[in-house]
């Protein structure tokens, strides 16, 4: 590889709003991994891909034909990551590209690239349509695992912050509840929104899951981004029976109980909504789907 990988404008502010970690570092980091990937599985031809909110993604050669090189941003010590065991088990159910290469322990993918690669933006789809699609989705991805590595739900939950952004609030013991693992467990992508999923050549395909087992009705986020989040109605009432309608419509393609899978839409709302910066809360989609009580 020549020159160093340049890491786009976005993904340095998207870290620093997140608090990932020193920016600088986390880019010197993907730097020195994207180099040293490129060498370990003899890459040619990178170029940016667009999309990305967190990792730097870009398309490659490889002897086999197209890739996706993908470098997550790692602070000092992290732990390994889980997206790599999550996408092998659906790339063997025809659901999720294939795994060609794992390093930085699972920090840094080698995928399949997928053609035509369209997202539900891409295509222009609607709030319907995009629920119905994944929702469809998601009656293949909810796989029952054995034997794995991945963490659970309530696990998760812990790690990404959702009991102390509900802390002292009747909504933690809620959560709580909603966690508890089960006989109904199933392989969750927990972000599984209009941008992660991409048309292949023989249906949709999950891409940038962050992987646990648990509930399947938490996997909810398709109702977080895009025109089933943008659309909901300013009115409270008309709210709250427009939000119900997405809910069932989503529950109902997914083969979901749409009461839980509601219960969970509120949860993961509130949740959001006590993690972000309210600087950066200009559309008031989040608050309605939170308060529908």
């Amino acid at each position: 590889m020549g020159a160093a990988v340049e890491i786009p404008r976005h993904l340095l502010e998207n870290w620093a709003s997140w608090r990932l970690g020193d920016v600088e570092a986390l880019a010197a980091d993907v730097r020195a991994r994207c180099a040293e990937a490129v060498r370990a599985w003899d890459l040619g031809s990178l170029t940016p891909l667009p999309g990305g909110e967190v990792a730097l993604v870009m398309a490659a050669r490889v002897a086999s034909g197209e890739a996706v090189l993908k470098v997550s941003p790692r602070s000092p010590g992290a732990a390994p990551g889980h997206e790599a065991e999550a996408l092998a088990l659906w790339a063997g159910a025809g659901v999720a590209p294939a795994l060609l290469g794992v390093r930085d322990g699972g920090h840094t993918l080698l995928l399949e690239r997928v053609r035509p690669g369209l997202s539900l933006r891409d295509t222009g789809a609607g709030a319907q349509e995009i629920l119905q699609t994944i929702g469809a989705l998601c009656r293949r991805i909810h796989l029952r695992v054995e034997h794995h590595r991945l963490p659970t739900l309530a696990e998760h939950a812990r790690e990404d912050g959702w009991f102390d952004a509900l802390a002292g609030t009747p909504e933690c013991a809620e959560l709580q509840r909603l966690c508890a693992s089960s006989a109904a467990d199933r392989l969750l992508h927990v972000d599984l929104h209009w941008l992660n999923v991409l048309r292949g050549a023989d249906g949709w395909l999950a891409i940038d899951p962050k992987g646990c087992v648990g509930d399947p009705c938490a996997e909810v986020w398709a109702l977080f981004d895009g025109p089933p989040r943008t659309g909901i109605p300013c009115d409270p009432a008309a709210a709250r029976a427009h939000v119900r309608r997405l809910v069932d419509v989503y529950a109902r393609a997914a083969g979901l109980d749409p009461e839980r899978v509601d219960a969970w839409v509120r949860i993961r709302a509130l949740v959001t909504l006590a993690q972000a910066d309210p600087a950066a809360i200009r559309e008031p989609g989040l608050a309605r789907l939170a308060a529908r009580r």
